[in-house]
C-alpha cells in the first residue's frame, strides 16, 4: 500500500471513531431521556440508569482502545494521559487506557537493532553490548526500552569517534554495575506518523469546534503541536534530563532536609557519547514500576512520601527553574533505593518539556499563592499577566478554578462526586446567568479566546499529578506542597534591576530638578537598605512638576515594577480627598458648614432614637435617661463637626469591625451604623474636650451625608466633581473598578516592628500579616451579603450598644478627675502620635471599663494587609481604602494651591481661595445657643482643619525641632508611612506613598520629606536644552519660594 493510501486510511479511521462516539452518545442521551424520565410507564431506578451508561462506556472504550492500538503513534500518548483522569472518565475507559501505559505491542527486534547500528555506526549490536535483552522492558508511543550490558571496552571500540571529540585520556574503567544500561530506541518512521497524527488531531478538534463552538480546543492542540516534535529527538531529551537533574541537585544541596523545599528524587543518567536523535542509552536502575501498588506495599514503600517527592520535584521545575517535564504519567516513574537505602522516586523521560519566561513564572507563582491565601487581587493580576481572559467582575469563579485545580487529592469515588457536584453547580449558575441577562448568554467565554498557551502544559502537569495521586490512592495537599517553591521564587528569583523597578529607566532620563535628582538617589538607597519595597514620590510647585520618581516593586510577591500609574492603598490619606466633595457642596450652596447633619440626613437622628429605644438596659433607668441625653448631643452635630473629627462618633463601627471585619465592605450597612449610634460627648464642647480622631467612621459620616444630599453614589459624585475635572480618573479610586488589578500595589507590614508594637496575643498573629485573610463569621468574603442580617449579628449590635452607653457614662464619671493634656500641634517628627493616634483619653476610658478594645479584636481587623483583599479594595470606605498614584494625589493638592493664587493663567478652579483656606484653617462659625460665634479654642496652632491635618512649618534645617510657627502646611498621613502635604507659603505639594508599612516610625517617608522640604525654600529647576554643537547641556534657573 502506498504511503498516501496509508495516511488516508489512518485519517478515515480517526474521523470514523470520532463520528461514531459523537453519534452513539447523542442517541444515548435521547434514549435515556425517554427511558428514565420521571413519568415513564415502567419506572426505572438510578441503578438501572447507571448500568445503561456503564454498558455504553464499556463498548465505546473498547472501540477507542482498539483504534489506538491500530493507529499507535500520538494516540497512544493521548490514551496514556487520559488513563490518569479517573476522576473525569468513566471506569470503563480507565481500565482500557491503563493498558496503554506499558502493555503496547513491541516492534520487531531486528528493526530496533538496525536503528542502533545505524545511529552509532556499528557492525552489529554485539560489537558494543555484551548482553542485549530482546524482550523490551516497556513499549511506549514513540519508543521501546531494552535492558543491556555494555562491554568493558566499549569506549575503546568507539575510540576513533571518541578521541576525535574528547580525547582518549577520558577513558576510564567502570564498575560492573555501571555497565548495565537501558536503551531507548525510537520506532521506525515514528516522526512522520506523529506529525501526521498532529494534523489529524487538529482536524478532529476543528470538527468538534464546529459542532460544539464552546469546546474549541484549538489553542491547546496548537501549543502541544509546537512542543511534541522536540520529543522525537533524544538528544534534546538527554540535554533536558541533565539540566533538570543538575539544577535540582544544586538547589537541594543548599536546602536543609527539614525545609519544605528539600526534595529527594533520582534520575536515569544518560551515558555520554551514546546519545543520538533516535537512540538514548541511560544507566540502568533496578526498581519497581510506580503503578505496581501491590509490589510497592509488599516492599514497605511509603507511597505517600513517594508521591510527595514527585509533586515537590515538579514544583521545583515549574516555580524555581521555569522548565519542566510535561509528561508525568505513571509510566515515566520508577521507585528505587538511593545510596542510603531509602526508597525514592526515579524521574524518567524528559522529552516533552516546557520552558516558561520569567514573567510567566511570576504569574504562575502569583496565581498559586493567590489560591492558597484567597488573594483575589493577585489572582486576577496573575491571570491577566498570563493573558487569561477571566471575568473580572466575578473573581470568585476564577478562585474556584484555582482552588479546584490544586485541591487536596482524595479517593476516586470522592473525587468523582466532587466533580459531579461541581458540574451541577456550574449548570445551575449558567442557567441563572442566562435567565438574568440575555446579553451574557451571547458572551459565554469561548475556550479558543480564553486559554493561553502556557497553561496548556502547566494544567496538564497538575492534572497528571492529580491522576497519579488518585491511581496510587495517595491523598496530597497540592497547595501546601507547591506554595513554598512559588514563594521562594518570588522572594529570590528577581534581579537587582527588577527590585529597583522604574529607577533603572530614570537613570537615562534627565532629572526635572535638583530635588528630583536627589530624590532618585535617595530612593535607590532606601531600596538597597530594605526600607521600602515600592514607592512613588511626586511633587509640584504651583503647577510645575519638580519631582517624579517611582522605584521598587508592587509587592514582596509581585515583582512588577512600580510605575507612575501604579495604584497604592493610601489608608487615611483618603480622608482629605473624600472631604473635597463636601467642600464642593458647601461652595455650591447645597450645604453649610454649620448645618446640623440631621437636617440633610433625617435618619441620622431618627434611627438612633429607634435603636436606642429598642435595646434592653436590664432596668437600668440611669442608662436609659443617659441615652436620651446623648441623642440630644447628636442633634447638635454639624457638617463642620464631621470634617474636624468632633462629632463624638469616633469609635462607631469599631466593635462591629472587630467582630466581623468584612462588615466594613458594606457601605450601606456602615452608614446605618452611623445613623443608629450616639456620640460620646457634646460636639459643642471645647475642641480639647471633643476632638477625637475618627479612624474609619469619618468616611461613612462624610459619605452618608453626601449620598443623602445628592441622591447619588458617593464614589460617582467624587469622580464627577473632583477626579474627572482634574483628569486623574484613571489613577484615583475609592473603591476600585474591575480591570485595574494588575496595577495594584500590595501593602505589607514590617513584621518585626509589628511584633515589637503589639501585645503578645496579637503579635502571635504576625505570621498572617501579609496575605492571610479572616474567615467571615456570617458570609463569604466575595458574597455581597443578604438583605437581612444574621440574628447573631443583630444581638451582638444590641449588646454593643448597651456596652457603649455604659462605657460613655463611666467615661464621663471618670473624666471629672482627669485633666486632659492640651492638644499639641503635630510635627513631622512626632510620627508615633500622629500615625497611631494614641490618645490618653481612650486609655482612661479603657481603665474605667476594665476592658481593652484590643482584647476583643479579631487579629485580622488590626492587620493592614487585610486591605489587600479584593473585596475590601472594591468597597467604598471613604476614610481608608483610597487607591491613588502619587501623581493623582499631588494633582489635587497642587490644584488647591493654585486656587489661592491671583493668577488668571489657571482658568479652571474647583474651589475659591476662601474655601481652600477654610479647609486648612477650619473653625467656621459654630452655632452655639441660637447664635453664631467663632470657636476661639480652634486657633491655628491646633492640629485639624476641615478634613485636613495641619502641620507646623518648622525649621527646614532641623525637622526634629519642635519650634512652632503659624502652620502653612496641610495634608494628611496614612497608616504605615504614606503622606501628602501642601505648603501655601512655598507653593509646594508633595506625596510619598509606600507599600512597606512602618507603623511607629516610617523612616523612609521622613527622609524623603526632609529632603524635599529642605530644598523647597529654593528649588533649582533644571532645564535641558540642545547646545549649538548638538550636545545636550544643562542650564539651571532658581525658582524662589513665595
Amino acid at each position: 500500500m502506498a504511503e498516501w493510501q496509508q495516511q488516508l486510511l489512518r485519517r478515515l479511521r480517526i474521523i470514523h471513531i470520532g463520528v461514531l462516539l459523537y453519534a452513539t452518545y447523542k442517541i444515548a442521551q435521547l434514549k435515556a431521556k425517554w427511558l428514565f424520565r420521571k413519568h415513564h410507564t415502567t419506572p426505572r431506578s438510578n441503578e438501572d440508569e447507571d448500568a445503561f451508561w456503564e454498558s455504553l462506556h464499556e463498548k465505546n472504550a473498547k472501540r477507542v482502545y482498539e483504534t489506538i492500538i491500530t493507529l499507535q503513534g500520538l494516540w497512544i500518548k493521548a490514551g496514556q494521559y487520559l488513563s490518569t483522569r479517573s476522576e473525569i472518565l468513566p471506569s470503563g475507559y480507565i481500565s482500557y487506557f491503563r493498558l496503554l501505559q506499558d502493555a503496547i505491542p513491541s516492534r520487531g527486534i531486528d528493526v530496533t537493532k538496525n536503528t542502533i547500528c545505524q545511529d552509532f555506526n556499528l557492525p552489529s549490536v554485539d560489537y558494543l553490548f555484551e548482553v542485549f535483552d530482546d524482550i523490551p522492558l516497556a513499549t511506549a508511543s514513540i519508543a521501546q526500552v531494552h535492558r543491556a550490558k555494555l562491554r568493558k571496552d566499549w569506549k575503546v571500540r568507539l575510540s576513533t569517534k571518541f578521541k576525535a571529540e574528547s580525547g582518549a585520556d577520558s577513558l576510564t574503567e567502570e564498575s560492573e554495575e555501571d555497565l548495565w544500561v537501558v536503551i531507548k530506541v525510537q520506532h521506525l518512521n515514528v516522526r512522520k506518523v506523529v506529525l501526521r497524527d498532529i494534523n489529524d488531531l487538529t482536524l478532529l478538534i476543528r470538527i468538534i469546534g464546529w459542532a460544539e463552538p464552546n469546546w474549541d480546543f484549538s489553542p491547546i492542540i496548537n501549543e502541544w503541536s509546537r512542543e511534541v516534535p522536540n520529543e522525537l529527538d533524544f538528544r534534546t531529551e538527554s540535554k533536558n534530563t541533565i539540566i533538570i537533574r543538575d539544577a535540582l541537585a544544586q538547589f537541594s544541596s543548599k536546602i536543609p532536609k527539614s525545609s519544605p523545599l528539600h526534595t529527594n528524587v533520582s534520575f536515569a543518567d544518560p551515558v555520554e557519547k551514546l546519545v543520538s536523535e533516535r537512540v538514548l542509552v541511560m544507566k540502568y536502575i533496578d526498581g519497581f514500576k510506580l503503578n505496581s501498588i501491590e509490589v510497592l506495599k509488599a516492599n514497605n514503600v511509603d507511597i505517600d512520601e513517594i508521591v510527595r517527592q514527585i509533586i515537590k520535584s515538579y514544583a521545583f521545575q515549574i516555580y524555581v527553574l521555569g522548565f519542566w517535564n510535561s509528561d508525568p504519567h505513571p509510566g515515566n516513574f520508577l521507585v528505587a533505593k538511593d545510596k542510603t537505602g531509602k526508597y525514592v522516586p526515579v524521574l524518567l523521560d524528559f522529552g516533552l518539556t516546557k520552558r516558561a519566561t520569567q514573567k510567566e513564572v511570576i504569574a504562575l507563582s502569583r496565581v498559586l499563592l493567590a489560591g492558597k491565601n484567597m488573594d483575589f487581587t493577585s489572582l486576577l493580576s496573575g491571570f491577566q499577566q498570563l493573558g487569561f481572559n477571566i471575568p473580572v467582575n466575578n473573581p470568585q469563579s476564577a478562585m474556584d478554578v484555582v482552588q479546584f485545580l490544586f485541591r487536596q487529592s482524595k479517593d476516586v469515588r470522592t473525587t468523582r462526586q466532587e466533580l459531579e457536584d461541581r458540574a451541577e453547580q456550574k449548570r445551575v449558575n449558567k442557567n441563572h446567568e442566562r435567565e438574568g441577562n440575555t446579553e451574557k448568554k451571547q458572551k459565554i467565554r469561548n475556550l479558543k479566546d480564553a486559554f493561553p498557551g502556557i497553561l496548556v502544559f502547566f494544567g496538564r502537569v497538575i492534572q497528571l499529578l492529580r491522576g497519579l495521586s488518585l491511581s496510587l490512592e495517595s491523598e496530597q495537599k497540592y497547595l501546601d506542597l507547591m506554595a513554598p517553591f512559588a514563594q521562594y521564587f518570588l522572594e529570590n528569583g528577581v534581579t537587582e534591576d527588577q527590585r529597583l523597578g522604574d529607577l533603572i529607566r530614570l537613570e537615562t532620563t534627565p532629572p526635572l530638578s535638583n530635588t528630583d535628582f536627589a530624590i532618585r538617589k535617595l530612593v535607590r538607597d532606601l531600596i538597597d537598605e530594605g526600607e521600602v519595597t515600592g514607592v512613588q514620590v511626586f511633587a509640584m510647585q504651583r503647577g510645575k512638576v519638580i519631582v517624579d520618581v517611582c522605584g521598587g516593586v508592587q509587592g514582596v510577591f509581585d515583582p512588577t515594577p512600580v510605575k507612575k500609574d501604579t495604584l497604592f492603598p493610601v489608608f487615611s490619606c483618603t480622608k482629605p480627598i473624600a472631604s473635597l466633595v463636601v467642600h464642593k457642596l458647601v461652595q455650591n450652596g447645597i450645604l453649610n458648614y454649620w448645618d446640623p447633619v440631621y437636617l440633610h440626613w433625617p435618619e441620622f437622628v431618627s434611627e438612633a432614637e429607634k435603636w436606642t429605644a429598642s435595646v434592653s438596659t436590664d432596668g437600668d433607668e440611669d442608662i436609659a435617661s443617659f441615652g436620651q441625653k446623648l441623642l440630644e448631643w447628636k442633634k447638635n452635630i454639624t457638617v463642620a463637626h464631621l470634617l474636624s473629627h468632633r462629632s463624638g462618633l469616633h469609635g462607631v463601627g469599631a466593635e462591629l469591625f472587630a467582630f466581623e471585619p468584612w462588615s466594613i465592605s458594606n457601605f450601606e450597612q456602615m452608614c446605618q451604623e452611623m445613623e443608629m449610634a450616639v456620640p460620646e460627648f457634646d460636639p459643642n464642647g471645647t475642641q480639647q474636650e471633643t476632638q477625637m480622631y475618627h479612624i474609619l467612621s469619618f468616611g461613612w459620616l462624610i459619605g452618608g451625608l453626601v449620598e443623602k444630599v445628592t441622591g447619588k453614589k458617593f464614589s460617582d459624585v467624587l469622580k464627577t466633581e473632583i477626579f474627572d475635572p482634574l483628569g486623574i480618573q484613571n489613577e484615583a479610586f475609592i473603591g476600585i473598578p474591575a480591570g485595574v488589578e494588575s496595577r495594584l500595589a500590595e501593602v505589607q507590614c514590617d513584621l518585626e516592628e509589628i511584633k515589637s508594637l503589639l501585645k503578645p496575643s496579637v503579635a502571635n498573629q504576625a505570621k498572617y500579616m501579609r496575605v492571610e485573610t479572616p474567615p467571615p463569621r456570617s458570609y463569604s468574603p466575595i458574597d455581597e451579603g443578604s438583605e437581612s442580617e444574621p440574628s447573631t449579628l443583630i444581638e451582638f449590635k444590641k449588646d454593643a450598644t448597651v456596652r457603649r452607653l455604659r462605657s460613655i457614662r463611666s467615661f464621663h464619671s471618670a473624666i471629672s478627675s482627669y485633666t486632659p493634656r492640651p492638644a499639641s500641634t503635630a510635627s513631622l517628627g512626632n510620627w508615633e502620635e500622629q500615625q497611631l493616634g494614641l490618645q490618653k483619653r481612650s486609655q482612661t476610658l479603657e481603665s474605667n471599663t476594665g476592658k481593652s478594645f484590643l482584647d476583643s479584636v479579631n487579629p485580622f481587623a488590626t492587620n493592614p494587609s487585610f486591605f489587600n483583599h479584593l473585596k475590601i479594595r472594591r468597597s467604598v470606605i471613604p476614610a481608608a481604602n483610597g487607591h491613588f498614584s502619587a501623581h493623582a494625589i499631588v494633582s489635587m493638592f497642587d490644584h488647591l494651591i493654585c486656587c489661592t493664587l491671583p493668577n488668571e493663567s489657571f482658568k479652571s478652579y474647583l474651589f475659591t481661595s476662601d474655601t481652600v483656606h477654610q479647609m486648612r484653617d477650619g473653625s467656621p462659625p459654630i452655632k452655639i445657643g441660637g447664635r453664631f460665634e467663632n470657636d476661639n479654642s480652634n486657633d491655628l496652632t491646633s492640629g485639624w482643619g476641615l478634613g485636613f491635618k495641619r502641620f507646623n512649618a518648622v525649621d527646614l534645617n532641623d525637622l526634629s525641632s519642635n519650634s512652632m510657627t503659624s502652620p502653612t502646611i496641610f495634608g494628611h498621613g496614612g497608616m504605615g508611612g504614606s503622606l501628602v502635604l501642601s505648603d501655601l507659603k512655598t507653593g509646594v505639594s508633595v506625596a510619598v506613598i509606600v507599600n512597606k508599612l512602618r507603623m511607629a516610625e516610617p523612616r523612609a517617608t521622613i527622609r524623603i520629606i526632609e529632603m524635599i522640604m529642605k530644598l523647597s525654600a529654593g528649588i533649582a529647576v533644571k532645564e535641558w536644552r540642545e547646545g549649538a554643537d548638538g550636545i545636550g547641556r544643562e542650564e539651571v534657573s532658581f525658582v524662589k519660594s513665595a
